[in-house]
Order: structure tokens, then C-alpha cells, then sequence
């Protein structure tokens, strides 16, 4: 059973950013399910697709912009007739400043909103894809021509593309506007709502596929096609992810958190830790927690 890739991302020393600037994908270009724990924004150009982030399935064409908070299972699935073109920027919190005081104005605030509203995807209206479009090629020429003061006008670009992209949110909230496309049959979707919400429940191909209403082998295919993944890799994958988020915002202890996840075996669990972070959950637990700045900060 393979988790998915954790995927490095290459940067210049100091200035923890990456751009993959009008890039076009086919299926077979696309990376399988992967993680990072760097922020991801995905604007797209042209094309269409299916995009899993986490729990959701969104369909992807023109002028949809994603956002993936770090360490979310992803994984693009471009149209083979209809390849999206897009742009991906990556980039670390620790890129940004921040005020004392600021609260929901703060750098990072859109991707916190996509993770508690469980929204990674942002249909923008005509003005907003220029504006998003615009910045977006400010850091792409910025970066090519590195002119004196490149990295603060980068800076710059990117905090007025993160608060433009928090503003619209908070408007389609406000507008009461419909949830985004999403892909899939319905049952998936409520399938990958339920591992999501149950990491401790039977989350075997039997039962699933029980609720679910289909049979295993059709349960099975249909998973696999659309999350690129298969069920066993997909489970494991999301049971770790809330492992982690459990380190590093409680204090519960390991075993705990071990059978909150749906694991009695404690060498099971640290095996399967390991081969997900490359670290046991105690030094996961004592470097997250460091690396994480004070809430005033």
C-alpha cells in the first residue's frame, strides 16, 4: 500500500516560492495523488478536468482558480481532448510578513477559509480572472528578469493576490452563492465525505460499497478512475493526514490518536507514520509545533 508522493519543490534559498507558470497538462503528464506542505494556488487558463482535493471532486475549466492548504491530498485529471493550461504557484507562509493584530486579513486567511468551509475551488467573475491573471504574471516576469528589489515586489504581488482571492470569497459567502461544480457520481462523493468524517469507522470495500449501494467491483473501478487512487492507499493516506493535524493541534497522545484514526496496531500505525512523513509522531509532533509562530505573532 503506497501513500501518495510528498513532493518536493524546488526554490531559491531564503525565498520559499515556486512557479509553474501557463503550463499545459495532459493525463499522462499530471502527477498521481500527492502532498506537500507548501500552499498551492491553481488558476486556469483554458481546458477542462477533474481536480480531488481532499475530500471534494470539482470539475475544472476556465477561470476556476484551486486552493490547496499544505499536506491535502491532490491529484488533476486533464481532459485528454480539451488539456487545461494553468498556473501553479507554491509558496510557504513564512514568504509573507504579517502584522500584530491582524486577524482575518492575514496572509494565508484564504486558505484557511477554503479548509474550514471545505471549498478549494473559486469560480471568479470576469474582473477578478484579470486581476488574478495579472498578478499572477507580475511574479512570472519578476522572477525571469530579477531586477534589483524582485523578491519584495513578488512579496508584494502575492499578498495582493491572496487578499483579492479571501475577498472573493467572503463576497460569494456573503452573496449566498451556489457551491461550486463538482465532479462524480453521488455516491462517490458522499463515499469520500464519509472517510473524511469517520477515519476511525470501517472504511473496508465491503461495507463501503454496501453504503454506497453498488457492488464492490463497480465501487472499486469507479474509485480508482476518479481518484486516481485505490481505496486501501486512499484510506491509509487520509487517516495519516488527520494523524497529523491531531499532533499538531491537540495534545492527545499517540495511541489515541492512533485509534482515532481507525488503527489499534501501535507498530502498524508508527510504520505507516513513517512511511507517510519519513518521521516517527513524536518528532512529527515536536518539529511541527516549533515551526508553528505564536498566535500574535
Amino acid at each position: 500500500m503506497m501513500p501518495p508522493i510528498r513532493r518536493p519543490l524546488p526554490h531559491e534559498p531564503g525565498f520559499p516560492l515556486t512557479l509553474v507558470y501557463r503550463d499545459t497538462k495532459s493525463p499522462q503528464s499530471e502527477l498521481p495523488n500527492h502532498q506537500h506542505d507548501w500552499y498551492e494556488l491553481v488558476y486556469v487558463y483554458s481546458g477542462e478536468g477533474a481536480f480531488l482535493i481532499d475530500q471534494s471532486l470539482y470539475t475544472m475549466s476556465r477561470g476556476d482558480l484551486f486552493l490547496i492548504p499544505g499536506d491535502t491530498i491532490h491529484h488533476a485529471r486533464p481532459d485528454a481532448q480539451q488539456p487545461v493550461t494553468s498556473t501553479a504557484l507554491f509558496l510557504q507562509a513564512s514568504l509573507l510578513p504579517t502584522t500584530v493584530g491582524e486577524t482575518e486579513a492575514l496572509p494565508m486567511a484564504c486558505y484557511a477559509y477554503a479548509r474550514q468551509h471545505k471549498q478549494y475551488r473559486l469560480p471568479l467573475a470576469q474582473p477578478e480572472q484579470a486581476a488574478v491573471a495579472a498578478l499572477l504574471k507580475t511574479i512570472h516576469d519578476e522572477l525571469g528578469l530579477r531586477e534589483t528589489g524582485y523578491r519584495q515586489a513578488i512579496r508584494l504581488a502575492c499578498m495582493q493576490l491572496l487578499l483579492a482571492i479571501y475577498r472573493a470569497q467572503r463576497r460569494l459567502r456573503a452573496d449566498a452563492a451556489p457551491l461550486p461544480a463538482v465532479a462524480g457520481p453521488d455516491w462517490m462523493r458522499a463515499s469520500l465525505l464519509h472517510i473524511d468524517a469517520q477515519p476511525a469507522d470501517d472504511l473496508g470495500l465491503t461495507r463501503l460499497a454496501r453504503l454506497a449501494a453498488v457492488s464492490t467491483a463497480h465501487y472499486s473501478r469507479v474509485f480508482k478512475q476518479w481518484t486516481g487512487m485505490t481505496l486501501s492507499a486512499y484510506v491509509a493516506a487520509k487517516r495519516m493526514q488527520r494523524a497529523t493535524e491531531l499532533l499538531l493541534h491537540s495534545d492527545l497522545a499517540v495511541q489515541t490518536i492512533a485509534e482515532q484514526c481507525g488503527m489499534d496496531s501501535m507498530p502498524y500505525f508508527h510504520r505507516l507514520f513513517r512511511r507517510h512523513t519519513g518521521m516517527t509522531p513524536l518528532v512529527y509532533r515536536k518539529q511541527a509545533k516549533s515551526a508553528v509562530p505564536p498566535a500574535d505573532a
